[in-house]
């Protein structure tokens, strides 16, 4: 008896692509809430966060560092990979709740991974210091603070956030 080689995937392009896909790695939620974390997909970017005060920051990057090879772990189990090159690492918070975090990077099995001042998420950019703009015509240009942001309140927490692309 023959038996024929299986394969699974689904056609560039397909309508129902991005839904099976997103279906495929749901678990990942359940990885995330393990570490306390929350995320969220867009097409094949998760994304993960979690608020703590500035004075947990130390803890926050440590769960986050086991977060991370936890969900490296579920992917590799589920023959997918994740791309370190696409890692990003956020401290969002007010100016003055950033300046006492003292975490810089964080362990992956990769090395470590430095905390960047402005991450891309869909175009749009997010720096730590509470600012948000769309995607400017040269990498050296400044996001610009939306006054609604000026507003908030400084002693709201800090936020890591991480995408694994």
């Amino acid at each position: 008896m023959l038996k024929s080689a299986q394969f699974y995937e689904v056609p560039q392009g397909s309508v129902l692509g991005p839904l099976l896909f997103l279906q495929y790695i749901a678990e990942v939620a359940e990885v995330l809430a393990a570490h306390g974390f929350k995320g969220h997909s867009y097409a094949d970017d998760t994304q993960m966060y979690i608020s703590v005060p500035a004075a947990e920051a130390v803890d926050a990057a440590l769960r986050l560092s086991d977060c991370i090879v936890s969900v490296e772990s579920w992917m590799s189990s589920h023959r997918l990979k994740m791309n370190p090159d696409k890692t990003q690492l956020l401290w969002i918070g007010t100016r003055p709740q950033l300046s006492k975090v003292a975490v810089n990077e964080v362990a992956l099995s990769t090395g470590p991974l430095g905390f960047s001042t402005v991450v891309s998420n869909l175009g749009v950019l997010f720096s730590g210091g509470s600012r948000i703009s769309e995607r400017g015509g040269g990498k050296d240009e400044a996001p610009q603070e939306p006054r609604s942001s000026r507003r908030r309140r400084e002693d709201r927490g800090i936020e890591g956030a991480e995408g694994v692309g």
